[in-house]
């Protein structure tokens, strides 16, 4: 054995002797990981019921693939934007919702599939007149559009049925042509 290897090896076993006992301390103040919202939910469950629905309407069924409301957006979005966005988020997403509950005047389930339709586009055409006024300006369709379609293609169901996945992708290639009607890659 050489000095190198030898000082190395002691390095090795000292470091573990030190590190054992402060990684035992560490777990064992925290035992469990988290399973549950450690902040308070942002909407209540009518809220995100509503959002299931408005989700699926942005991102529908298709023969191909299930929508937004079969890949479990909303609770994901409750649970992101609960945890992870800073309070005036989280207003604006409360906001919106209560809007968009108000804005037909009868339940969102209660339309028809062209009077959900219709009432999302004014709602985003409202959005681009908003942005045009105020290019500052952030209106909470196009908050709620990013989270839902962020929230559907990183889950199973948006990587692996909506879009093209390779488990273990071969060589990169750049530039690959695509087929008429081919799904885009997700990964």
């Amino acid at each position: 054995m050489q000095r190198r290897e030898a000082l190395q090896r002691v390095g090795l076993l000292l470091g573990s002797f030190v590190a054992t006992p402060a990684m035992a301390e560490v777990l064992a103040a925290h035992p469990v990981l988290p399973t549950a919202y450690t902040a308070e939910p942002v909407l209540s469950a009518a809220s995100e019921s509503l959002l299931a629905e408005v989700a699926n309407v942005i991102i529908p069924d298709t023969p191909g693939s299930p929508g937004a409301k079969a890949a479990g957006v909303a609770p994901f979005i409750n649970l992101i934007v609960s945890e992870c966005y800073p309070e005036a988020a989280r207003k604006k997403l409360r906001e919106g919702m209560n809007e968009l509950a108000k804005a037909s005047g009868k339940s969102f389930t209660e339309l028809s599939e062209a009077e959900k339709v219709n009432l999302l586009k004014d709602m985003e055409a409202k959005a681009y007149e908003s942005r045009k006024a105020d290019a500052k300006a952030q209106p909470f369709w196009f908050m709620l559009k990013d989270l839902v379609t962020t929230a559907y293609f990183t889950s199973e169901v948006g990587a692996t049925q909506a879009l093209e996945y390779v488990y273990i992708p071969g060589k990169y290639e750049g530039c690959i042509d695509m087929k008429p009607g081919q799904k885009a890659w997700a990964t």
